[in-house]
């Protein structure tokens, strides 16, 4: 900030009559990010030396503080993408085993099926049938969930909120995935106290459903699960 920057003019007071003000611009490099206003009465003697010395001061800390705050946006801004750039790379890797698995069991067992000397029992051909069907429900799954994904981060997937119970949709989705958690052990802590709750009913259903379906691949079958929910600083955690 330079000393000729300053600058003085006169508005109205609230209070009535005129108020003297002074203007500092306070400079990051070579931008103005912002005015220093200093008002006075006009009555008082337009600042000394001394006094325009002492707002150029405050102005360069100012100055200097609005930097650091923008700085410091920057560089969280950047971690942001950073790790948004990773937990994308994990998740490509991640999909890209997960569809492997469904296609080499469907291609298997249609490979089965077809083969020239394949068993005419039919208990045998209706297992490889039903793995495929298995296996290609689970396929669709995976790739609504990528086309879920796009969808969120292009924006173009929009929360419906709706005032909703949190137990309401804990008591859908197990009975959904009843199939899959029936030899499991699944606990379930939800208070009688738990309020309503904005919330989309679907896509709340949907990472429930995600988060179950990996407690159960991915922990030994003996292995309880847990399900439990809380209000905390308001927030349903």
């Amino acid at each position: 900030v330079r000393e000729l920057d300053i600058s003085a003019g006169k508005v109205s007071s609230p209070e009535g009559g005129t108020l003297r003000q002074v203007y500092v611009p306070l400079r990051i490099e070579s931008r103005v990010e912002g005015v220093l206003v200093v008002g006075t009465r006009t009555n008082d003697e337009p600042p000394t030396a001394e006094e325009r010395q002492l707002l150029l001061a405050f102005a360069n800390q100012l100055a200097i503080a609005v930097q650091r705050d923008r700085l410091a946006e920057q560089q969280a801004r950047s971690r942001a993408i950073e790790e948004s750039d990773r937990l994308k790379t994990a998740l490509v890797s991640s999909v890209s085993h997960e569809l492997k698995t469904p296609l080499a069991a469907i291609k298997a067992s249609a490979t089965s099926l077809l083969a020239d000397g394949a068993s005419p029992d039919i208990d045998a051909r209706r297992e490889l049938a039903e793995s495929i069907d298995r296996e290609t429900d689970r396929l669709t799954k995976l790739v609504a969930n990528l086309l879920d994904i796009s969808r969120l981060e292009s924006g173009a997937l929009q929360p419906h909120l709706e005032v909703t119970s949190f137990t309401d949709v804990i008591a859908d989705v197990l009975d959904r995935m009843d199939p899959i958690l029936r030899d499991r052990r699944v606990q379930v802590n939800l208070p009688d106290t738990l309020p309503p709750t904005p919330l989309d009913f679907v896509l709340m259903s949907q990472v429930v459903t995600n988060l179950l379906d990996n407690a159960v691949r991915y922990s030994p079958p003996d292995a309880a699960i847990s399900i439990s929910a809380e209000v905390a600083r308001e927030q349903l955690r």
